[in-house]
């Protein structure tokens, strides 16, 4: 019994790391434009908006989401917020001009950030 409770314990340390690659691919993957594009068009959740201009100016304000995508990219987020109305209106609610989104990350919680530039 404890050679196979030692054996369970070397296992369950041994694939945790695996557990929590999982995860973050996962999370990646649902940051691609290409999969976030299909959220967007049918998001009803909350969302932030942040200026990609408030990072990466110093070491002390660092944050690697603070970018605009490529311009295909872009092109392909803003078409997805325009495709759904709803959330169109909500950023113009916000002051959001949608001509100005260069990215957009999903969180683990479901909101979205916009990054305006």
């Amino acid at each position: 019994m404890r050679l196979f409770l030692t054996r369970m314990i070397s296992t369950i340390v041994l694939l945790s790391p695996l557990v929590g690659e999982m995860q973050a691919q996962a999370s990646i993957s649902m940051n691609w434009p290409t999969e976030l594009a299909g959220t967007i068009a049918t998001f009803n959740g909350g969302f932030n908006v942040q200026n990609v201009r408030h990072y990466n100016t110093d070491r002390d304000n660092q944050n690697p989401s603070a970018k605009s995508l490529r311009e295909r990219d872009i092109a392909l987020i803003q078409r997805a917020i325009r495709s759904n109305s709803g959330l169109a209106d909500k950023l113009a609610l916000a002051g959001v001009n949608v001509a100005h989104v260069v990215n957009a990350q999903q969180a683990a919680n479901g909101n979205i950030t916009f990054w305006i530039r």
